[in-house]
């Protein structure tokens, strides 16, 4: 996936994690040749009757940084503990997040957590 945010573009590779913060002008293209799939998740969810995007004018393309993990984010696996339920954050608080937190759980055979609850959707 291709993807403007602010005045630079990005490449998602597969098993990447795009993070756009609130109020980012974004846009995203396939300019491959195979159809390009992605989950998205809008946190937290528009009012009834609010719309969930606003049209503004395209900023002009600059550089992006050569690495810029702050927008695209690809899962380092080697932060997994291969003997217990694990969690790696791709946002959270830490990385500019002030409304979600998406993380990837690795849960080895036999293993898992405890039964419990959140007070927000999961």
């Amino acid at each position: 996936m291709h993807v403007q945010i602010g005045a630079s573009e990005y490449t998602a590779e597969p098993g990447s994690l795009v993070f756009i913060p609130a109020g980012a002008p974004h846009w995203n293209w396939n300019a491959g040749s195979e159809d390009e799939v992605h989950a998205e998740l809008i946190v937290p969810a528009p009012l009834p009757g609010h719309p969930a995007a606003y049209a503004v004018q395209v900023p002009s393309l600059s550089a992006a940084p050569a690495e810029d993990p702050f927008y695209v984010r690809t899962l380092d696996e080697s932060q997994f503990d291969p003997d217990r339920f694990s969690m790696v954050a791709l946002a959270d608080r830490t990385t500019g997040s002030r409304s979600c937190r998406i993380s990837v759980a690795q849960v080895p055979p036999g293993k898992g957590t405890p039964l419990h609850l959140h007070t927000f959707d999961q």
